[in-house]
C-alpha cells in the first residue's frame, strides 16, 4: 500500500513539474499547409508565446508522421527569397514568435503518408528543458496569399 502511495505521489509531482514548464510556452494556431500528393516536404505553422520569466529554446524533433522536422527561416537577400535552417529558436520572456508562411516555419520532411485538407498529423518540438511536445496539426488548403482560411485556423494542441 505504501509503495502504491509513493508511486502515485511521484507521478503527480512529475506531472505538476511538466505542467509548470508547459505553462511557460503557449502554442496555438498549429496547422500544416496542404501540398501536392507527391510532395516530399510540407510546411508547418504555429504561434509560440513565452509566458514565463526566462528564455525558452525550441528545437524541432522527430515525429511518427514525418521522417524529419526542421525549423527554417525565409528572408529576402538582394531581391532573392532565401531559406536557411535554424538549429534552435529562442523565445524571450513575454515574446510571441509566429511560424508563418514567408517567414520562420517548420519543414516537415518525408511524410509517412499522403496528407490532404482536413487530415491531422503529429508534429513535435523539444524545449531546452528536455520536455517534448507533440502537437496535433490540421492540414489546410491555403488561399492565394499563402494563409490558411481564418475559419479553419484552430488552437488544437496537446503535450506528451
Amino acid at each position: 500500500m505504501a509503495i502504491k502511495f509513493v508511486a502515485t505521489a511521484i507521478a503527480l509531482l512529475a506531472s505538476t513539474a511538466s505542467f509548470t514548464v508547459s505553462a511557460e510556452l503557449q502554442i496555438s494556431n498549429t496547422w500544416i499547409r496542404e501540398a501536392p500528393p507527391s510532395a516530399k516536404v510540407l510546411a508547418g505553422y504555429m504561434e509560440l508565446k513565452n509566458t514565463g520569466n526566462k528564455t525558452v529554446t525550441v528545437t524541432a524533433d522527430v515525429s511518427s508522421d514525418f521522417q524529419r522536422l526542421e525549423i527554417h527561416d525565409m528572408s529576402m537577400d538582394k531581391g532573392m527569397m532565401t531559406m536557411k535552417k535554424i538549429d534552435k529558436l529562442e523565445i524571450a520572456p513575454g515574446q510571441t514568435v509566429q511560424l508563418a508562411p514567408g517567414s520562420k516555419h517548420l519543414m516537415l520532411i518525408n511524410p509517412v503518408k499522403k496528407l490532404r485538407d482536413g487530415d491531422e498529423a503529429i508534429i513535435a518540438i523539444k524545449l531546452d528543458s528536455g520536455e517534448r511536445k507533440e502537437l496535433s496539426a490540421k492540414v489546410k488548403k491555403v488561399d492565394g496569399e499563402g494563409a490558411a482560411p481564418a475559419a479553419h485556423q484552430s488552437h488544437q494542441h496537446h503535450s506528451h
